[in-house]
């Protein structure tokens, strides 16, 4: 189970390669072994911290306590298939992972896609049989077919100019715990390759470069040309500044050439890319030379994020206990949004910063930034769905209002004027009987005055009163002015009139009476759509806030 290797204290970098050279897949030795303080460990994780990172304790709790010191292992097998960047679960013992990263790892088909002659194409074949044997370990054919890939074979060319073939030359050159023969293990020729393989992707790939940076500056530590290696690595970052290990590298180098001081500057932007450089470097001789200092930082460290992530969980706590209580009359955010994941986002925030380690608090933030994401969903569907209910409902309410401005006569204020036309036919039709009955007397107190005045003529000698006109029975003292009138009054008229009036004023009451009634149903549906109006106002401006 091999530590990381630190040039110049006890073995040289082939030595060290043949010391923990990996013999099967199952060995022990594809764990890679930390041995770091107890007080660092327990500022940087807790146990279980660590098992989610795949670092494991191998190292009793009693004996760690009585030494000081613990060990833990990385387990590189359960990570080496998915290995997709240089981090800190990357050691150059197992170089063999770096054929398996960025596009160095580019199918034979996409290859074949950018060659833009047969004599590339052909050297992208050879290419991919060099990969071929390096995958079986078959180094020297692999080195074999790497040279025809760049210097050509047999009336082919080659193809100089593509930074993979000098990658993967720098990698078997490079050596590893599975790879390190003294035939094929060569140092120098490894800086050179990936020299050449910087170069050549430099213009159109910076990323590559920065790793072909990266990896020569690692050949150039382990031959002990520091300055260089310092050089190398620095170029490295200005290519591809979000590669935690060249940062961390680059402290490395810092630390072993003794300047602590400028060593701690990368180290921290190494730990602040991946936390687990908080425990390689807790492990590594170059950094253990500057304990004092190296856990100076990570108690800085440790203190920021605390402090951070308090200030994150009190901000969080205030704003998800506001979006509680958000709500604009009766719109409310409990009512469009289900907070339980929001509380349990704030609840693990609080049991990782409980744990009072590094790695903690770095949960804590992670979890508070989840809260925070859960929060602002939770907010746009809270006032989305409020708008959009206040707009539904004012919509409604604009269809209601077209509905009684457009509608005729409601049905009781109809029936009502059918009641009204009804008792006016009955009361007509008894007013009219009663005319009718007024004249039949009238007609007989007409008769009976005709009948006294025709007695007095015939006392006076007229025979026959009814031959005589009015101008003779005028002359006796009667006069046909002063006979009672044949009717009291028309029945018919009478009923026409009974009804008219009965039928104008059902009508007239009628519509009056419906009038009002949508008067004050159009007076409280504007209310109400004024209300509504206001609390789409209010929840808008309360959106824009958030």
């Amino acid at each position: 189970m091999p530590r990381s290797y630190a040039y110049n204290l006890g073995l040289s970098w082939p030595d060290y390669l043949k010391v923990n050279e990996i013999r099967g897949v199952g060995d022990e030795v594809r764990q890679l072994r930390y041995e770091v303080s107890s007080s660092n460990r327990q500022l940087i994780a807790t146990y279980e911290e660590l098992q989610r990172e795949h670092i494991a304790a191998t190292r009793s709790i009693s004996d760690a306590v009585s030494s000081g010191f613990e060990q833990l292992s990385f387990d590189m097998q359960a990570i080496s298939s998915g290995i997709a960047e240089l981090t800190s679960v990357f050691e150059w013992g197992f170089s063999e992972l770096l054929a398996g990263v960025g596009h160095i790892n580019d199918s034979l088909r996409e290859l074949v896609k950018i060659a833009k002659t047969p004599a590339q194409t052909w050297a992208y074949e050879q290419f991919e049989i060099a990969r071929d044997g390096f995958r079986q370990g078959l180094y020297e054919e692999a080195l074999e077919y790497l040279n025809r890939s760049i210097e050509g074979y047999g009336g082919n060319t080659g193809y100089k100019l593509e930074y993979r073939f000098h990658f993967l030359l720098g990698t078997i050159r490079l050596g590893s715990f599975q790879n390190n023969s003294p035939s094929i293990v060569d140092l120098g020729e490894a800086e050179k390759a990936f020299l050449a393989a910087a170069k050549y992707a430099r213009h159109d790939q910076p990323n590559e470069a920065g790793r072909s940076f990266l990896a020569a500056g690692w050949a150039a530590y382990s031959q002990g040309k520091i300055p260089e290696a310092e050089k190398l690595t620095e170029e490295a970052i200005s290519l591809y500044p979000e590669l935690g290990e060249a940062y961390f590298q680059l402290a490395k180098i810092l630390m072993h050439r003794g300047d602590p001081e400028n060593g701690l500057l990368p180290l921290r932007k190494a730990v602040e890319l991946d936390r687990n450089y908080a425990i390689k470097a807790s492990s590594d001789d170059d950094f253990r030379r500057y304990d004092k200092q190296v856990n100076s930082l990570i108690q800085q460290m440790h203190k920021e994020m605390r402090e951070k992530s308090k200030n994150a969980l009190v901000v969080l706590e205030k704003n998800a206990s506001q979006l509680e209580n958000s709500h604009v009359q009766e719109f409310s955010s409990n009512k469009y949004a289900d907070v339980t994941p929001l509380k349990n986002s704030i609840n693990n925030a609080k049991k990782a910063a409980g744990n009072n380690t590094y790695y903690g608090y770095l949960d804590a933030l992670s979890y508070c930034e989840q809260a925070r994401d859960i929060l602002s969903k939770i907010r746009q569907a809270f006032f989305n769905s409020a708008i959009s209910d206040v707009r539904s409902k004012l919509s409604n309410i604009d269809s209601e209002m077209r509905g009684i401005k457009n509608s005729d006569m409601r049905a009781t204020w109809g029936w009502l004027i059918a009641v009204g036309v009804i008792i006016s036919f009955v009361l007509s039709v008894s007013q009219c009987s009663n005319m009718m009955d007024a004249n039949k007397r009238q007609a007989q107190v007409r008769q009976q005055a005709f009948d006294r005045m025709h007695a007095d003529l015939r006392s006076k000698g007229y025979r026959d009163p009814g031959r005589l006109t009015w101008d003779q029975v005028r002359q006796h003292g009667y006069s046909k002015e002063k006979m009672p009138p044949a009717e009291v009054g028309s029945a018919f008229g009478t009923w026409f009139i009974y009804l008219f009036l009965g039928v104008v004023i059902s009508v007239i009451l009628g519509n009056i009476a419906n009038a009002a009634q949508k008067k004050s149903e159009m007076s409280d549906l504007e209310r109400e759509q004024s209300r509504l109006k206001k609390i789409e106002g209010e929840l808008g401006e309360l959106q824009i806030n958030a």
